[in-house]
């Protein structure tokens, strides 16, 4: 079993996920995932951000011989939220392919970016956390 993070951002701030050195991140605007983490697809995209094949790190855990990557999580968010007004994340854990699992937003919760960091591993499941500081 592992997590999934998807993050949403609005479509002018997307080149910075594209970019990012510490993870590998894919367009996922289109799949179920990437539904639930935005806001509107017309005016967001979708990245699936992961190290290693899946996204672990966010709850603590490590596979293999991958480090943690909070630090490099953290810098990435304080970049993309001065970029963008907004930056969306939802945790999914699926045993399955993520591709075509089904997922579907229980509701949405505005946080700041320093809740998320102290509660990276008790973060709830399949909720749009919605971050603008």
């Amino acid at each position: 079993m592992c997590f999934f993070l998807c993050m949403g951002v609005p479509k002018k701030a997307s080149t910075i996920l594209e970019t990012a050195v510490s993870f590998e991140t894919k367009d996922v605007t289109k799949w179920s995932l990437g539904k639930a983490t935005c806001g509107s697809v017309d005016r967001d995209n979708a990245f699936l951000i992961t190290s290693g094949g899946c996204s672990c790190f966010i709850s603590g855990l490590k596979h293999g011989s991958e480090t943690l990557k909070l630090e490099p999580f953290e810098r990435l968010m304080k970049l993309l939220l001065k970029e963008a007004r907004y930056v969306s994340l939802l945790i999914h854990e699926t045993r399955g392919d993520i591709a075509s699992d089904t997922v579907v937003c229980r509701h949405k919760s505005p946080v700041s970016l320093t809740e998320i960091i102290n509660q990276v591993g008790h973060l709830q499941l399949d909720v749009r956390y919605i971050l603008t500081d």
